[in-house]
């Protein structure tokens, strides 16, 4: 699956339902949403995603905060939308290969659908860190949004801030 395809599949998902979470999709795609409890199993992640004789879950600690709670479903949601037949704590198991692919993919939906492409300008800052502070997500997806954007954008911004590099507080 490629960068394309999972950054085509976001847009289309913003149109189509403007303002919806990701956990207001999943409700919409009809994912049975419920939360596990750490003394549950101590061998799962965050979250996951599993399918059930046709019945989609998706699992997550009750322990997150809420913002980690957005990512996490955000997460879930990509599995739910670009591997929706694959149980990935099964795959783990057998094809730890796969299992990061799934994961990266996974990841890459995440950046796109909680970070806009201008995301950038919005707070007027060439730095990754401050923009995963005020967008309350891990700093890795605002880096993995920055390789995301296509290289005529990226240009764009790297212009903007070199010429306005006065401006920008670190």
């Amino acid at each position: 699956m490629n960068l394309k395809y999972i950054k085509e599949k976001v847009r289309v998902l913003k149109e189509r339902y403007p303002g919806f979470t990701a956990l207001d999709l999943l409700h919409h795609f009809k994912v049975v949403t419920h939360f596990f409890d750490d003394s549950l199993e101590s061998e799962l992640p965050e979250g996951c995603y599993l399918k059930i004789d046709g019945v989609k879950f998706v699992l997550i600690d009750a322990n997150l905060s809420d913002e980690d709670r957005k990512r996490v479903y955000a997460h879930e949601l990509g599995h739910v939308l670009l591997h929706p037949d694959i149980n990935t704590l099964e795959v783990e198991k057998y094809d730890p290969v796969l299992y990061e692919k799934l994961e990266k993919e996974a990841d890459t939906f995440v950046a796109e659908f909680l970070l806009d492409d201008d995301v950038f300008m919005k707070y007027f800052t060439g730095c990754n860190y401050k923009i995963a502070s005020h967008e309350k997500v891990p700093v890795r997806y605002v880096n993995m949004k920055v390789n995301n954007l296509d290289k005529s954008v990226r240009k764009d911004y790297e212009q903007f801030f070199a010429m306005n590099s006065h401006y920008i507080s670190y």
